[in-house]
């Protein structure tokens, strides 16, 4: 047993990655000081994703046997049990910090979340779709939960509209990537039900509504036209060439590059979103 394998599951770069989300939340074209409310959301999210990651793995053993064998449980640094034990001590604890936020609407978020990510690692994981909505609806769902812990919840709203749709469209692509594991796993996830190429095609669609959301924005003056500029040149035009790139060549490497590079992709955007939006802007 390693000590540190207890950290490694969780993901510790995700976890400061859910950590900025929060704060992205919070503080975005908004003139927040910092507080106790913020502070909690911060913590909650950062608990209840870790528990998310560690349950997740537990039930993903099977598959992390075939796609990610050096993983921490596949790899035996820590007992199955200890990581379930582990994740739902961490479910509890962010459910309790979501308390100190003094806001119900963020109690009830945190443990929605909670039991979402718990059924998701049990069950919808290996369901048609469903599993790809639960994990962009919670990504989505940290950018709002910091805006409502800081009162800046109209805000938080638009960016959570695009993380939610980026996210379901790397989720996809994951799912493509780990397809030869989901299959021998019995998994009913899109990949293995509609094949490589479709996948591809409802991946775009999504892309393609982002592209819309971004029309939508656009017409009502949310950001200053730069925004949509750079976002053109930034993020959209690359999402294309990597869709025209997978639907070429469906092949397990190039959807394992093209995930590793959504996630540049998708810093991409927000850091435009950040910046467009910045007073002054």
């Amino acid at each position: 047993m390693k000590p540190v394998a207890y950290l490694r599951i969780l993901r510790p770069s995700n976890l400061v990655f859910i950590a900025l989300t929060v704060l992205f939340g919070a503080f975005f074209r908004a003139s927040v000081q910092w507080s106790l409310p913020v502070l909690a959301a911060v913590l909650s999210a950062v608990c209840i994703g870790g528990a998310g990651y560690a349950m997740n793995d537990f039930f993903d053993i099977p598959i992390d046997m075939v796609n990610r064998p050096k993983r921490v449980l596949p790899s035996g640094q820590i007992s199955p049990r200890s990581a379930y034990l582990w994740a739902v001590f961490l479910f509890i604890l962010g459910m309790f910090i979501s308390l100190l936020t003094g806001l119900w609407v963020c109690v009830l978020l945190a443990t929605l979340n909670s039991f979402l990510l718990f059924f998701y690692a049990r069950n919808l994981k290996k369901t048609f779709l469903a599993g790809n909505i639960v994990v962009a609806y919670s990504a989505a769902s940290t950018f709002l939960y910091g805006g409502l812990a800081a009162g800046n919840a109209a805000n938080s709203l638009i960016i959570a509209s695009y993380a939610f749709l980026y996210t379901i469209m790397r989720e996809l692509v994951k799912d493509m990537e780990d397809i030869e594991g989901d299959s021998a796993d019995g998994a009913f996830t899109l990949a293995v039900k509609l094949g490589l190429r479709r996948t591809v095609s409802i991946s775009m669609l999504f892309c393609l509504l982002l592209v819309m959301l971004s029309l939508v924005s656009l017409g009502s003056g949310w950001l200053p036209p730069i925004f949509y500029v750079l976002l053109a040149l930034f993020v959209v035009l690359p999402l294309l060439a990597f869709h025209t790139w997978m639907w070429r060549q469906p092949e397990q490497w190039v959807f394992a590059r093209v995930s590793w590079w959504m996630k540049l992709d998708m810093l991409a955007l927000l850091a435009i979103m950040w910046f467009a939006g910045a007073p002054g802007s």
